[in-house]
C-alpha cells in the first residue's frame, strides 16, 4: 500500500496548481499516514485508507498529542484522500479538522511571540549566560 500511495502522490503532485510536492514531503505524508493507521488499527495490515472512514476513532487514536502533531497526521490524511481521488464529505471533514488545528497552532504562536508554548518554555529555561558559555 505504501508504494501504491507513493505513486498516487507522485501523479497527484505533478498536476497540482501550487507545484509538485518535494520528495521529502511525499515521504513524510506516507510515513504519517502509515503511522496513523498503526495508531488506529495496530493489529491490521495497511491495505487501504478505509480506516479513515471512522473519523471519531481516528481522532480518539491521536489522543493527547499536541495540536501541531495532530495537524500533521490529519494533513497526511487530507493529502492521501486527495491523491487517491477520494472526495466528498470525508475529505471535507478532515479538511475542517485540519483547519481548526491549524488555527489553534497559529493562535498559540501569536500569543507566544512567534513561538509555540513548548519553544517558549525552553527559551525561558535557558539563560543568556549558558548560551554565551557554549559559544566560547
Amino acid at each position: 500500500m505504501e508504494a501504491k500511495l507513493r505513486n498516487h502522490y507522485e501523479e497527484f503532485s505533478a498536476q497540482r496548481k501550487r507545484g509538485p510536492y518535494a520528495p521529502s514531503t511525499i515521504k513524510s505524508y506516507v510515513n504519517n499516514i502509515v503511522n496513523l493507521h498503526v495508531m488506529c488499527c495496530p493489529d491490521k495490515p495497511f491495505t487501504s485508507l478505509d480506516f479513515l472512514n471512522d473519523t471519531e476513532h481516528v481522532m480518539k487514536s491521536l489522543g493527547s498529542r499536541k495540536d501541531s502533531t495532530k495537524r500533521n497526521y490529519i494533513n497526511a490524511a487530507v493529502s492521501s484522500l486527495q491523491a487517491t481521488g477520494i472526495d466528498g464529505e470525508l475529505l471535507q471533514h478532515y479538511e475542517s479538522v485540519r483547519d481548526v488545528l491549524n488555527d489553534n497552532y497559529t493562535k498559540e504562536k501569536m500569543e507566544n511571540k512567534g513561538k509555540t508554548t513548548k519553544q517558549t518554555e525552553v527559551f525561558n529555561d535557558v539563560c543568556k549566560g549558558d548560551v554565551d558559555k557554549l559559544c566560547d
